[in-house]
């Protein structure tokens, strides 16, 4: 009997079974249950947005498949050796920008945005690849220590993030652009950039939302919106306010909320306000917590990390789905413009769940327990 449980316990899977980190694997499964259940409640109300009344649970019934193809991306990408993860990054960069650029001519005009395209009877939203993949991208040029190779590398990167954002830019999706260059400039900073060109970046960063107000009329519409709700059309951020505040602190009841009713995109950026009004506020705060903890142990196994390129890699991956929640949450509660941003492994889609699960995959690969070799 004993010789058998050595025997399981020293099986490849068992082994790499325990060098996950568990609870990360635990808060993982129930957001993705969570968000499940939260589509299909907010699926009820938007089939009627939508005239889908006699296909009530549609967009439910499409998140239970793009979970299901979730899961298998996140255990076959949490297994891999950091030379596999490299590779894929690179692999996902160069697809990923083509599917970006195809975006411009091929792809699907959605409120003005052409940021999908079609592959195989699937829309899939190619800057959500492109998110993960360029942090690895960036980690990979950017590991190196010796100088010379170190600024080469660094030009290197500069070029492929003006190519990423140039492209991104005309689709018009400026929130994204702003994403991939916070996320890059951190990268950059941590990797040995001096404080000097920080404060160079950090003005290029300002010079760049300034010509953005002036010359993208998408993006100087949301800022106005914003700081002023009488310039344009604020229905969304004004109901999801409203529910907010109806749902209190334990909420109407599953099922019981008005909003999703109302808002087109409840299922989306907004199901953080069907949640709110649903479940109360303290459920809000300890969905919150869960997200805080994860990235809690991502930081506190990244930091320490002895291989640059996963330190460069793993933070600049904890940075986007932070941004990404932190983002989401601000939009609903109205201290931030509108963005598109979608609430990881909540929100409907089936784009923002593969970019979610490629992010999440790579930081369970990253923070395994690999014994004294760093693979």
């Amino acid at each position: 009997m004993s010789s058998r449980l050595k025997h399981n316990a020293s099986h490849p899977f068992m082994r790499w079974w325990r060098s996950l980190d568990l609870v990360s694997v635990g808060i993982i499964t129930f957001l993705m249950c969570f968000g499940l259940a939260s589509v299909m409640l907010a699926s009820v109300g938007v089939s009627d947005v939508y005239d889908l009344e006699s296909n009530t649970y549609y967009f439910a019934k499409r998140q239970i498949a793009f979970v299901i193809l979730a899961v298998p991306i996140i255990l076959f990408l949490s297994s891999l050796s950091y030379e596999n993860i490299k590779k894929i990054g690179f692999l996902l960069v160069g697809a990923s920008f083509l599917a970006i650029v195809a975006t411009l001519f091929v792809g699907e005009d959605v409120k003005g945005a052409s940021r999908w395209i079609r592959l195989f009877g699937v829309s899939l939203q190619p800057t959500e690849i492109m998110k993960p993949a360029l942090i690895l991208m960036t980690a990979h040029l950017l590991k190196v220590t010796e100088t010379n190779i170190w600024w080469r590398n660094f030009f290197i990167s500069l070029c492929v993030l003006g190519l990423v954002c140039g492209a991104t830019i005309l689709q018009p999706d400026f929130g994204t652009v702003l994403m991939f260059c916070m996320v890059w400039a951190v990268q950059v900073y941590l990797s040995g950039l001096p404080f000097s060109w920080v404060l160079y970046l950090m003005m290029g960063g300002v010079a760049v939302v300034m010509g953005a107000y002036h010359f993208l009329p998408h993006v100087k519409s949301r800022i106005e919106r914003f700081f002023d709700p009488s310039s344009g059309d604020s229905y969304q951020v004004d109901q999801a306010r409203e529910a907010l505040l109806s749902g209190g602190l334990l909420g109407r009841g599953p099922g019981e909320g008005v909003v999703k009713h109302n808002l087109p995109d409840a299922h989306t950026d907004f199901i953080f306000a069907v949640v709110a009004e649903e479940f109360g506020l303290i459920f809000c705060i300890g969905i919150l917590i869960l997200y805080g903890v994860f990235i809690f142990r991502g930081f506190s196994e990244i930091l320490d990390h002895k291989n640059r390129f996963v330190f460069l890699a793993g933070f600049g991956l904890l940075m986007t789905l932070s941004l990404q929640i932190l983002i989401n949450v601000c939009v609903v509660m109205n201290l931030l413009p509108t963005t598109g941003m979608t609430l990881p492994f909540i929100s409907y889609g089936g784009s923002a769940m593969l970019g979610t699960s490629l992010t999440v995959g790579f930081l369970l690969a990253f923070t395994r327990k690999r014994g004294k070799k760093i693979v």
